[in-house]
């Protein structure tokens, strides 16, 4: 950047004024604008992750550099078309501010109704619940879970409801009552990201792409503002995958699951989800300690997933085995190919860099 690299706070800032909307034809020049940016062998901090994703979202802003503000003038804003998924509201932090949704700080048990059960999970079960007139999810542990398991899941909620972002799942509430614990959450309508392809046959994934071009451009750029502020926090997500990545009905992204988070500066505990995992996350077996830039990782596993409808690093997982053989490639210098027609030479570059084998 012709100032220097961006810190977070400088690319918060730029976000409130980001463009809300790109038009579908115009985001191609842009991209390609920044296709040209090379990473040093190996390597990416934290500026530089801030500064390359500056670069997508504000290339013609004030930080940007000399050759990107001056193609400001070809890189017009427009409404962005009806796309096949249905149109992207993608508002900024300032409209979408947290005020609109209430937080509690104690919930009544009598006063929840419930509604219809969403999923069962390993070690909670999942209600759709009306609450004081708002719709939530009802989260609670199933019985047969340990005291300091279910301690472990209010210490995550209470971890993700401190995240005041729009693009982070919203907690009404936590009751942390002995034998009768809870959290509200919100609902999110759309499902989640892996949802948006894992519909389809692999057939059709084969010959094409469910999530449009601009969809994938406004996950990125939604995830990246989630990100920063939660890293601004000091919260590592340590899991993050389509998955966990909840939609609105207007296609806006909710961070959610934060059950392996943590706000410890460092880590040695080896968790996640393989073929997210950071080598030096998957190293941690080994005794090595990492940080929040594990996340960095994950981010260019997500925008693989979106580009390419489908997880990373692909293994039999079925098989007993596969830990071993698929830490050594996440380990090397060895990934995944990225298909030129699946994912413009502007994502490559930013999937490379985040796919670094060092994080510094």
């Amino acid at each position: 950047m012709a100032d220097g690299p961006l810190d977070y706070n400088q690319f918060k800032a730029a976000l409130k004024s980001a463009p809300v909307q790109v038009d579908e034809e115009t985001l191609p020049k842009q991209f390609q604008a920044i296709a040209s940016i090379r990473p040093p062998e190996d390597k990416l901090g934290i500026p530089g992750f801030s500064s390359l994703l500056y670069a997508i979202v504000m290339p013609a802003g004030k930080y940007a550099s000399p050759e990107l503000r001056a193609k400001k003038k070809t890189m017009p804003v427009k409404v962005a078309p009806t796309i096949s998924v249905g149109q992207v509201r993608h508002e900024s932090s300032v409209s979408m501010a947290d005020s609109k949704l209430p937080t509690f700080d104690s919930i009544v048990p009598k006063d929840v109704k419930m509604k219809s059960k969403l999923g069962e999970g390993g070690q909670s079960t999942a209600f759709l619940v009306e609450y004081k007139g708002i719709t939530a999810v009802g989260k609670y542990p199933q019985g047969f879970i340990s005291a300091g398991e279910r301690q472990a899941m209010l210490e995550a909620a209470l971890l993700q409801q401190k995240i005041k972002n729009p693009f982070v799942q919203h907690i009404f509430g936590i009751l942390d009552k002995p034998g009768k614990e809870m959290t509200l959450t919100e609902y999110c309508s759309g499902g989640s990201v892996d949802g948006l392809y894992c519909k389809y046959p692999i057939s059709v994934l084969e010959r094409t792409n469910p999530i449009p071009p601009l969809l994938q451009f406004q996950i990125a750029k939604m995830l990246a503002e989630a990100l920063i502020c939660m890293h601004g926090l000091g919260v590592m997500h340590r899991d993050l995958k389509g998955a966990n990545l909840l939609l609105t009905k207007d296609y806006v992204i909710r961070v959610a699951d934060f059950d392996m988070a943590t706000s410890d500066k460092i880590s040695g505990v080896c968790g996640g989800t393989p073929g997210y995992m950071a080598p030096e996350v998957m190293r941690a077996e080994d005794g090595e300690e990492y940080d929040l830039r594990c996340d960095i990782f994950s981010y260019a596993g997500v925008l693989y997933e979106i580009t390419h409808c489908g997880p990373p690093f692909e293994m039999d997982y079925d098989d007993e085995e596969y830990w071993n053989p698929l830490k050594k490639i996440v380990c090397s210098k060895s990934r995944p190919s990225l298909d030129p027609k699946r994912v413009h030479p502007a994502f490559v570059n930013i999937i490379q860099r985040c796919w670094a084998l060092e994080p510094e």
